[in-house]
């Protein structure tokens, strides 16, 4: 059919409660939630529909630092499917454990405006996703209206309400250190243009030491100052900072950077030396491995399993982001152990943190004998800085072996 150019648009855009088709979504729209875990640059969502075959789960992994939509499962749900509400429950740990957030309702147009602002990095990178892409193309391609009062609500669901200039300070530093404009505008209200350092590539914020400033030397009383001292990496290796910040009714007010220089791999790794305990055990049982893994991340269901060619390495994360709220923020600190399960029967537990140590040790030695098993204790040691990546990393065999390695090169040195 031919346009008529000459005629005069009359129609107006009507703003209905259904932002997206039901048939193109794969159904009708029942709830969505996600993580309140913006300010860490990462957000999990979680949607779920019903269509005539039964209920329908979206999982998204919404990385927006840089990779966008970072990883997408579904799961249909009906008499013949080989999936159940646990699975979707357990791929949700899986997926969103490490993320250290608490869940918040959503709307379905909130979702779909989340889902398009992580895609526009996949966009600037040309990186589309083909797996099940098609999900949610449909999302991609219908427009939605979000007027500032709706999108400063969707922030307000999605970011922890921060405790204090700590939490304030530490979390706009580790933003714009990763390059995200949109996540460091939320955590400033201006007093003057900001003096900050600059990235050209998304970086990793590894420690930050905040220090209040002489208060006789503020003249107003409404904003607090400080030195902040910076850990960062970029895309050429490591820098230290040292900058001055205030800030005013838990926003950051001012930014001056004083000094950044850069420094070694190795002056890096000194900066974020501390004591790890690791304590080993064998098992009586051989080829456990496999067995165990799977039980303990059942009964752990938010830990991260990562395989290796030496065993299997189980990391546990805290269940929030808490430690962002201290003076000496340490990217390492959301970690509470971890258990490498090793291919030749032993058992490795690694952490900072003597409690949480203990508390491991009793989980893993009920979980052995679930499984049939018992384990007996190896040794228990102490090392000046981290440690266990170094074994798993490597193929020295049994963890005596490695211990023999280290004595070796402390004597010969």
């Amino acid at each position: 059919m031919k346009k008529n150019h000459n005629k005069p648009n009359n129609f107006e855009i009507i703003k209905g409660d259904l932002p997206l088709s039901p048939i193109l979504a794969k159904g009708d729209f029942v709830m969505a939630e996600a993580t309140d875990t913006r300010l860490m640059g990462v957000v999990g969502l979680h949607i779920e529909r019903e269509n005539q075959d039964g209920p329908f789960h979206q999982l998204f992994y919404l990385d927006f630092e840089e990779y966008g939509i970072d990883d997408y499962r579904s799961f249909q749900l009906s008499d013949s499917s080989p999936y159940t509400l646990q699975d979707v429950k357990r791929e949700m740990a899986d997926l969103f454990g490490g993320l250290g957030g608490s869940w918040v309702k959503v709307n379905e147009k909130e979702s779909m405006f989340l889902i398009k602002e992580a895609y526009k990095l996949n966009d600037e990178e040309d990186d589309y996703i083909t797996e099940d892409f098609d999900d949610y193309l449909p999302v991609l391609e219908t427009p939605i209206y979000i007027t500032p009062e709706e999108e400063r609500i969707i922030w307000s669901k999605i970011c922890v309400t921060t405790q204090g200039d700590y939490e304030v300070i530490n979390y706009f530093i580790m933003r714009h250190t990763a390059m995200d404009e949109a996540g460091e505008k939320y955590l400033t209200r201006p007093e003057r243009p900001f003096n900050l350092f600059t990235m050209t590539e998304p970086g990793t914020l590894y420690r930050n030491e905040i220090n209040p400033m002489d208060k006789g030397n503020n003249i107003h009383p409404s904003i607090n100052e400080y030195i902040s001292t910076s850990l960062i990496s970029d895309d050429k290796g490591f820098r230290l900072l040292m900058s001055e910040v205030s800030t005013k009714s838990s926003k950051v007010a001012t930014f001056d950077i004083k000094q950044d220089m850069r420094i070694s791999p190795w002056e890096a790794s000194l900066i974020m030396a501390r004591t790890e305990y690791v304590s080993v055990f064998k098992s009586y049982k051989k080829d456990l491995c496999l067995v165990m893994s799977s039980a303990a991340k059942s009964i752990l269901p938010g830990a991260d399993l990562n395989t290796h060619p030496g065993g299997n390495l189980l990391m546990i994360y805290k269940d929030d982001n808490s430690h962002v709220n201290q003076k000496i923020y340490r990217l390492d600190e959301d970690t509470r152990a971890a258990i490498y399960i090793c291919y030749n029967d032993e058992l490795i537990i690694a952490g900072s943190n003597l409690r949480d140590l203990y508390n491991f040790e009793k989980v893993m030695t009920d979980i052995a004998s679930r499984c049939g098993s018992s384990l007996k204790e190896v040794g228990r040691y102490a090392f000046p800085e981290t440690t266990l990546g170094h074994y798993i990393n490597n193929d020295y065999g049994t963890f005596s072996s490695f211990l023999d390695y280290i004595q070796f090169l402390t004597d010969r040195d």
